[in-house]
């Protein structure tokens, strides 16, 4: 049996197991032919200062909601088979954190590639607290467009 499980909080284990379906849907539906998926993350818009800037402070508010729902998200990626990507990981903590009324922003960026394509992508989520989710290399990303969705509540 994993340890790594067992030990955690039950609402850690509560976050990981609605997580799970959530990071296959987002694979999914990003890879389903003809899919909008756009649909499901909100209004898009250019990006502003506020997510080209934001910074990852873990120390301060490491055990919030929203970087627990971000760590849940990663860890079901990690557990489930195949590949699951940063939009797709992006999109199902975007759905988690709407569906409890908070809000975040999926941030698109591009960086050049000379090797096997002309541009990389990556998709990080933003919320009040920073960069939440994919936040180790978007600094090296140009952020091209960003979906907000705002608190259903």
């Amino acid at each position: 049996m994993n340890t790594r499980l067992v030990d955690r909080s039950a609402l850690d284990l509560g976050l990981f197991f609605w997580a799970l379906p959530l990071v296959l849907f987002g694979s999914f539906v990003i890879k389903a032919k003809d899919s909008h998926w756009t649909r499901f993350m909100g209004v898009a818009s250019q990006p502003s200062t506020r997510e080209i800037s934001s910074t990852i402070a873990p120390s301060e508010k490491e055990k919030s909601l929203d970087r627990r729902i971000s760590t849940a998200v990663r860890r079901a990626a990690r557990y489930l088979p195949g590949e699951h990507r940063c939009l797709a990981q992006a999109l199902a903590c975007q759905i988690m954190l709407s569906q409890l009324g908070r809000p975040g922003t999926v941030v698109i960026g591009l960086r050049p590639n000379h090797q096997s394509s002309p541009w990389d992508s990556h998709a990080w989520l933003v919320t009040d607290e920073g960069i939440i989710l994919g936040g180790e290399v978007a600094g090296d990303f140009v952020p091209v467009t960003t979906y907000r969705k705002a608190s259903s509540t």
